[in-house]
Parts: structure tokens; sequence; C-alpha cells
């Protein structure tokens, strides 16, 4: 998409997770997300090298991969897949705290993802506590 690619890259991420990933158990959802970002660092690599360029608006796996952090273990739940969207593609963008320190500092393929993980851990927590506080449980445990 020539506008918002990351916007465009995290909302078909939540489809995916919607309807891949929602239903899985936490453990094989992360196993899942840590294979998609180990491939994601090798495939960047050439990419950069190839095309000449660092974090450019069309590289989106980083956003796939926050994303789907964001939700790892979420409700299936509309609420939820809303909430994670948009508190992460908010961090995302506004790269608030620790997440701009390692955008700015971390170069090379990890630069490009670790500041979208870092913001998908943010809004990991956030859920998980939130669903605790609602009903007493952490998904992300089983209990």
């Amino acid at each position: 998409m020539p506008w918002a690619p990351g916007t465009w890259g995290s909302a078909l991420a939540v489809v995916v997770w919607w309807w891949g990933l929602a239903s899985l158990q936490p453990l094989v959802q992360f196993a899942i997300i840590g294979l998609f970002v180990a491939v994601s660092l090798l495939a960047l690599r050439p990419v950069m090298r190839r095309c000449g360029v660092q974090d450019a608006p069309w590289i989106v796996v980083d956003e796939v991969a926050g994303q789907w952090l964001a939700l790892l273990a979420a409700p299936h739940a509309w609420w939820a897949a809303v909430i994670g969207f948009t508190l992460f593609r908010l961090l995302d963008i506004r790269k608030p705290w620790l997440i701009g320190r390692l955008d700015r500092n971390v170069g090379g393929a990890l630069g490009i993802m670790v500041d979208d993980i870092a913001a998908g851990i943010v809004v990991l927590t956030v859920l998980q506590l939130a669903v605790f506080l609602m009903d007493g449980s952490l998904p992300i445990t089983g209990g």
C-alpha cells in the first residue's frame, strides 16, 4: 500500500491472528512468532543490501511480528483485537521511551524488528493486565 504501509501490515497481522493464531495455545503462538522473527531477520539482511535501504516503509514484517506479539494469548474477542491494534499502532508510530531508544540506536535487520517487538511486549503486558483485572485470569499462563 502506498500510504500507511505499517498500519496496513498491522491490520493484515490482526486478520491472520484472528483467523489463524488466536485459537492456538499461547506456547504455539509464541513459537510461530519466534520462527517468523527468525526468518524475517534472515530475509531482511539480503533485502536491505540489495535494495540499499535500512528501514523502508514497505518493509512491514516488523509490524506483523510486533502485532502478533501484542495479541499473544489475548482473548479471541473484538475488543482485544481493537485495543491490541490501536495501542500497538500508537506505540509504533509515537515510539515513546525505550521503544524510541531502540529504534534510534539499534541498526541493521535487528534494528528494523526490535522497536516493534518492544511495542508488542508493552501491549501484550497491557492486554494481559486488562484481562486479569476484568476476570482474574491470566490467559498467557492458562489460568
